[in-house]
């Protein structure tokens, strides 16, 4: 923790909860990268075979237990990942070149955070209703921490 909080920047990068629990299923149960310890956790938390499940499964049978029960740490909230820090730069994920851009540099900015390493195909998660609702009520603490983080953007740049 000393270390952390002697470092030159403390970097936070944000992402939008809906998007990032599509991208969490693509990556591990549809593209079944680096998914053991998730298989092994949706498979003892729900009894059913992870190889079968669908979005909605995953949802509803799943994440829906958060708080409940221990889930693999990918589904966790996001501010359950932060350390008690003043974080000096946030970023959004869809935003992270452009950001790291501002301390390291363009060019190194360029070459270590332009490209996606595990890109998910595009999804329009919006167009099931149910879905965005339910995945936005569960992960509201965290739209709030992004709504925040906006808002104080937005003043200080004024």
């Amino acid at each position: 923790m000393n270390a952390l909080r002697s470092a030159n920047h403390r970097i936070l990068v944000i992402r939008d909860p809906v998007e990032r629990i599509f991208s969490l299923f693509t990556n591990k149960f549809v593209q079944r990268i680096g998914n053991v310890g998730i298989f092994n956790s949706y498979r003892l938390v729900t009894g059913k075979d992870p190889n079968t499940a669908s979005f909605r499964d995953f949802v509803v049978d799943y994440v829906s237990r958060l708080g409940d029960v221990v889930l693999d740490p990918h589904v966790w909230p996001q501010h359950w990942h932060l350390c008690p820090v003043v974080y000096d730069c946030v970023v959004q994920l869809g935003e992270l070149s452009e950001g790291m851009a501002e301390i390291f540099g363009n060019e190194l900015a360029r070459q270590f955070f332009h490209d996606k390493i595990n890109p998910s195909q595009e999804f329009d998660v919006w167009a099931d209703p149910e879905m965005f609702t339910r995945i936005s009520t569960i992960y509201a603490e965290d739209i709030r921490m992004m709504e925040s983080i906006e808002l104080a953007q937005t003043h200080t740049s004024k």
